[in-house]
């Protein structure tokens, strides 16, 4: 039998009482929080709901906060951006990890996200691996 050990290696386990670990996703390309989705499955997370901008975000986080561990936020979108919304997910609950997702590599709104609270930041497009990592990572915290 041959094992896949990249595989394993991408798998971020369970929480301290055996659930899974559960993402909510925030993006305004469909696409995105699909591939996202399928990623975060790939690495055992459970998901817990999306949203295609900030205010959406803002409503069902509210709801939901108690079964998010970690929630991947698009800064560029429609209505409210992922920085705006930020600090609103935060004020639900502090505890909420959040890494910042954008196809701006600008260092300005990576500084400002960081400053505000988010825990790391990805820059679309991104690889799997380094994803992993930094989810790990963040998780890990």
């Amino acid at each position: 039998m041959v094992i896949n050990t990249n595989i394993e290696k991408m798998y971020l386990g369970t929480k301290a009482n055996g659930d899974l670990i559960n993402a909510f996703i925030v993006d305004d390309s469909a696409f995105m929080v699909k591939t996202i989705q399928r990623m975060m499955e790939g690495f055992g997370c459970g998901i817990v709901g999306s949203a295609a901008d900030g205010d959406e975000a803002v409503k069902k986080v509210a709801q939901l906060h108690d079964k998010i561990d970690i929630i991947t936020l698009d800064i560029s979108m429609p209505k409210k951006d992922g920085l705006s919304a930020l600090p609103e997910l935060l004020k639900i609950d502090p505890r909420l990890k959040v890494v910042m997702v954008s196809a701006l590599g600008d260092k300005d709104k990576v500084k400002q996200a960081i400053m505000l609270g988010a825990k790391h930041f990805v820059v679309k497009p991104f690889k799997q691996e380094k994803v992993f990592d930094i989810i790990r990572w963040v998780i890990e915290k």
